[in-house]
């Protein structure tokens, strides 16, 4: 586990956040990191190379599809999934960027220990690109490490 990141990510304040909370999760971030870059020249390489079939990145599958504005579930998702920050590649922190390595994409949980593996590309994949099966994972996930 790395140390925390002060200023990772940069999600806008939602009023849906804390909805359906776990307990012991307000102090918990929650980033998901995308295995592409943000700017425009990043965006269309990724475009490029997943109608090639030369790229892929599980979160981009979940969060968007072949969609420009992303999925309809993932717009306008409640509850603890709505605190996500979704970063791409180049939005990450140097730190954040030094965990991840490797591992991308993935769900990182940042808390004053540092970070974490949440879910891991295999576990994105797994889902085949439906939002609601992530989601169903994730708040899996919540519960498994609530029973800890």
């Amino acid at each position: 586990m790395l140390p925390p990141d002060e200023g990772a990510g940069h999600a806008a304040e939602d009023p849906r956040v804390g909805l359906d909370s776990f307990a012991g999760e307000s102090s918990r971030r929650y980033f998901a990191i995308y295995d592409a870059d943000g700017c425009l020249e990043g965006e269309l390489a990724y475009l490029l190379g997943k109608l090639r079939g030369t790229r892929s990145c599980a979160l981009c599958d979940i969060s968007h599809g072949l969609n420009p504005i992303g999925k309809t579930a993932w717009r306008k998702c409640q509850g603890i999934v709505a605190r996500i920050e979704w970063l791409h590649l180049d939005e990450q922190t140097p730190v954040m960027r030094e965990f991840t390595d490797g591992h991308l994409p993935c769900v990182v949980a940042q808390d004053a220990n540092g970070f974490e593996l949440f879910l891991s590309s295999d576990a994105l994949a797994a889902v085949g690109g439906d939002f609601n099966e992530f989601e169903a994972l994730f708040l899996r996930r919540l519960a498994e490490l609530e029973n800890q």
